[in-house]
């Protein structure tokens, strides 16, 4: 059985600019739940900043689909 993969973006709510272009498994809602999870508990880094300081100001990334594929190898070339 073949997992099916979709190539997402995180904008910013703000202003709409691109801030993050990502590859998952899951649906879209759950996955960006984890981006805010990890910004919250791990180390600092660039994408993690950015997404607490919109969690700051109450607000969130949006999250929108790029591309769909029938498979993550398909997803990754």
């Amino acid at each position: 059985m073949t997992t099916k993969a979709t190539v997402y973006c995180l904008f910013d709510p703000n202003n709409g600019e691109l801030r993050y272009i990502g590859k998952t498994i899951s649906e879209l809602s759950v996955r960006l739940q984890h981006h805010i999870y990890r910004a919250t508990k791990a180390p600092t880094n660039y994408n993690y900043n950015w997404i607490r300081s919109l969690l700051e100001k109450d607000l969130k990334p949006e999250i929108k689909t790029l591309q769909e594929f029938d498979s993550e190898v398909d997803a990754l070339a």
